[in-house]
């Protein structure tokens, strides 16, 4: 049936896909969406009969070839439009009906709309679809190679404007995009370097000189150009050439003042906060390395950790960029080597800190040094041991006063301490928001204990109340309790913590969670998912919210943002590269998300979710073997787990296994029974098996018991355009 009043675009950045007006993916096959991305590519030019044969069927004899051509185009014309291609040869896409990314693209560059022409380059042409035809593979190569340099060119176009009208800040931006496409390419790091220094930040361009000197020695076995080398030995040197060739050089480390230069004087006066601000240089992004507790016993360590967690989260409240606990966790040890721990989270200051009790009195003292250990700024606190609630608090105020100066005077009230009147309560807070990060099946048991403790203790502790909700939302996730029995508990909770603090981020993050698994509320939900944020930009926030919009709303270049902003604040976290890999396979960013997922698994081996999302990867590019591989990793890491069943499925039945496909559907039927995702699982698998009717109607089953569908996932397409399926998203607000 014709669709011509509709129209659809071919997007060839990033991936192949042809979407229709709707923001629906229109299932097509493979060589019906090569010839797509022929005709997309080829323009207004368009591309002749011929030479479609010649890439398509170049082992076909001409007529059968010729033929093959027909059939594609008629099946095209019954999807797409009747009008969807212009001209009988060359033929070409129909603007009209059939737009395309790459023609976007080109007439951006045209216009000389640089920045909306790097917004439309999603990726690399084409990337992860392959036809196994060598002629087709060589044509691809060479049109992914001239729209990576078009790319590349509007890139370094708009760093020369930035450079030219001394916006050096913003062709730092510039060049670091040109690096990250080619991190081997001298000229870009060079650039980088160059406007690094011109920035003030001489250090940084010198700590980039060193990676990119690594990273040619480790891939290329080779020295960097001889231009890169010689303007980091200026830079080494202190700059005396540096300024004519990168601007205005910064005060660098070796011209920061010793530790000898500080007039430290510390005070004792009650509970009131002394600090004595060393030096006027300002810090960009900081590193807070776990508090030390002072003592032995396993308790004072972990309100260390608490603490820190707190005073992290404070920090970011205040608006000060700061990297997430979970990156920083593994720098126990304070005399640890701190430009090494500067260079991998790519910062320019580290603060450390103490924990001291004595006499009744819990004392914290605190440092922030430059990567190359030079005291920067040196606090000290006492408080009553029972006031410990109020330590993380004043103790991030400080230190944010004096990072950000009077412009944090307007978020005071943010880092303001909740009112706690119980130490206990503050200390199982402290400990059961531990367990809650830490979010396996065992510690979220373990955190809901300790929260309701803390609620027992002090009924009137905010914190406490937004904690519990946030670790009853996450519980679901671990099959530890009902969703209703979840959602039941979590409600009052949360409400209660608003009441009593409206500005807690936790508490806004716990509803929106709490309004998009329950209520499928998605306008209340990601309203109060940007609150969370507004008010505390962390890393859980970002990436929460991302997979909000890339599962549930289908919109995966943002939920892709949001994945790439977490893992900013949390470069070591395999948990954000994790979320991040699920957020590019959404996009069909397929090369970038197994990378990720590989971070993610280095840094983690046992993440289960780096196994999933590498399986979904290869299965998508049609690697069936890796597919496999990693699917079977996370379903026996995973057990029964249903939400880790989803992909072994459809990898059997697309092999041609359908005995071990078929009793694999007989155990999700069973898991079914008494596990609402494990439905989507089971339909996911019977439609892989052709039964597309069981699977609708499995699907229809689910939305009644109330289990989302993760409609907008690619592996739905074969069934998309079905009249029920469409009636299913319906069902859901969608």
């Amino acid at each position: 049936m014709s669709q011509g009043s509709q129209g659809f675009r071919v997007q060839t950045l990033g991936g192949l896909a042809v979407v229709a007006t709707t923001g629906a993916a229109v299932g097509q096959q493979r060589r019906r969406l090569a010839l797509l991305a022929l005709l997309a590519a080829s323009s207004e030019r368009g591309m002749t009969r011929d030479r479609i044969v010649s890439l398509l069927s170049p082992e076909s004899p001409t007529d059968a070839a010729r033929h093959s051509l027909h059939q594609l185009l008629y099946y095209l014309r019954q999807q797409l439009g009747d009008e969807a291609f212009l001209g009988t040869d060359p033929l070409r896409l129909n603007p009209a009906v059939v737009t395309s990314d790459v023609s976007q693209f080109e007439q951006a560059l045209d216009r000389g709309e640089l920045t909306s022409a790097i917004a439309i380059y999603r990726g690399p042409f084409l990337d992860g679809f392959h036809l196994n035809l060598n002629t087709f593979e060589e044509w691809v190569a060479s049109e992914r190679q001239r729209f990576a340099m078009m790319h590349s060119d509007a890139i370094r176009a708009l760093a020369g404007e930035c450079e030219a009208a001394g916006d050096h800040p913003k062709a730092v931006t510039w060049w670091r995009q040109l690096v990250t496409l080619d991190p081997l390419s001298g000229g870009a790091t060079l650039g980088l370097m160059r406007a690094l220094t011109a920035a003030g930040d001489a250090s940084a361009a010198l700590r980039h000189a060193r990676v990119h000197s690594a990273l040619v020695q480790t891939e290329l076995g080779g020295r960097p150009e001889a231009e890169v080398e010689a303007f980091a030995a200026r830079l080494q040197l202190g700059g005396r050439d540096a300024r004519s060739a990168g601007g205005a050089l910064a005060t660098s480390d070796a011209a920061t003042p010793s530790a000898d230069w500080l007039q430290h004087t510390r005070r004792r006066n009650g509970e009131t906060p002394q600090a004595d601000v060393a030096l006027t240089r300002r810090v960009n992004r900081l590193a807070l390395l776990p508090l030390r507790s002072g003592g032995t016993e396993s308790g004072a360590r972990l309100v260390a950790e608490g603490l820190t967690r707190e005073m992290i989260s404070s920090l970011a409240r205040a608006g000060v960029s700061v990297i997430g606990y979970r990156s920083v966790a593994a720098y126990t040890t304070p005399n640890g080597p701190l430009r090494e721990i500067a260079r991998t989270l790519d910062v320019d200051a580290i603060g450390t800190g103490r924990l001291v009790r004595d006499d009744g009195r819990i004392e914290l003292q605190l440092k922030v040094a430059s990567p190359r250990g030079e005291t920067l700024w040196v606090h000290s606190i006492g408080v009553e041991a029972g006031a410990v609630s109020r330590l993380a608090s004043d103790a991030a105020q400080a230190l944010a006063g004096w990072i950000l100066g009077s412009s944090t005077q307007s978020r005071t009230r943010q880092i303001a301490a909740t009112p706690v009147t119980s130490p206990e309560a503050y200390t199982n807070y402290l400990l059961g928001m531990r367990e809650a990060y830490r979010a396996t099946a065992s510690t979220m048991k373990r955190s809901l204990d300790l929260l309701e403790e803390a609620i027992v203790s002090d009924g009137s502790f905010a914190l406490a109340h937004a904690g519990l909700g946030f670790a009853l939302m996450t519980a679901i996730d671990y099959a530890i309790l009902p969703a209703d029995e979840a959602f039941r508990r979590a409600d009052p909770a949360i409400a209660r913590a608003l009441s009593l603090d409206p500005n807690l981020a936790v508490a806004h993050l716990a509803k929106a969670r709490l309004l998009q698994l329950r209520d499928w509320n998605w306008t209340d939900a990601e309203a109060e998912y940007r609150t969370a944020i507004d008010l505390e930009p962390n890393a859980l926030s970002y990436a929460t919210y991302g997979w909000f919009l890339e599962w549930y709303m289908g919109r995966a270049e943002e939920g892709v943002a949001m994945g790439e902003r977490a893992v900013q604040i949390e470069p070591s976290s395999a948990a954000a590269h994790g979320a991040l890999a699920w957020r590019l396979r959404g996009a069909d960013q397929l090369a970038r998300a197994a990378d990720e997922a590989r971070i993610a698994l280095a840094l983690d081996p046992n993440l289960i979710d780096g196994h999933w999302v590498l399986a979904e990867v290869c299965l998508r590019c049609g690697q069936f073997a890796e597919a496999e591989q990693s699917a079977r990793r996370y379903v026996d890491a995973g057990g029964d787990v249903p939400a880790n069943s989803t992909t072994l499925g459809e990898i059997l039945a697309r092999t041609g296994r359908t005995s071990e496909a078929n009793a694999y559907a007989a155990r999700l039927s069973l898991l079914a029974t008494r596990d609402g995702p494990s439905l989507i699982a089971l339909a996911r698998t019977e439609m892989s098996l052709g039964r597309h009717d069981r699977a609708l109607t499995l699907l229809e089953q689910a939305v009644r018991e109330h289990v989302f569908t993760i409609p907008f996932q690619p592996y739905w397409d074969p069934i998309r355009s079905d009249p029920r399926f469409q009636a299913v998203m319906r069902a859901q607000g969608l």
